[in-house]
């Protein structure tokens, strides 16, 4: 089994958090909630130190959409870690706009 222990090489690590994110986002169209979050939390685990600034888009594509599976399972806890990690690191504030709408919509549904 494939994991971040066993994956010492930085461009194999990269290209497991990507296709856990494309996982992921095919869960999510499904929908499989349950399987979208475990896809987009495996491939945030590949992600290095520094990602943030080092793999920028992809960083932000794994916690938007970490935020958003969150939310639809109910998972507040970690809906808002998720979101804090974009409020915090998003560069610009059309990258946190996918993210307040998930805010917003947990007040809502609260």
């Amino acid at each position: 089994r494939v994991n971040v222990r066993n994956t010492p090489d930085a461009d194999d690590r990269l290209r497991y958090a990507r296709m856990n994110l494309l996982a992921g986002e095919k869960a999510i169209q499904t929908p499989d909630f349950s399987s979208a979050i475990e896809y987009i939390e495996s491939g945030i685990s590949f992600l290095d130190d520094g990602h943030w600034e080092n793999e920028y888009d992809l960083s932000l594509a794994l916690f938007k959409n970490a935020a958003s599976v969150a939310r639809s399972l109910g998972r507040s806890n970690h809906m808002t870690k998720s979101l804090n990690k974009v409020f915090d690191n998003a560069r610009c504030y059309e990258d946190k706009l996918d993210s307040m709408s998930v805010f917003i919509q947990s007040l809502v549904m609260a």
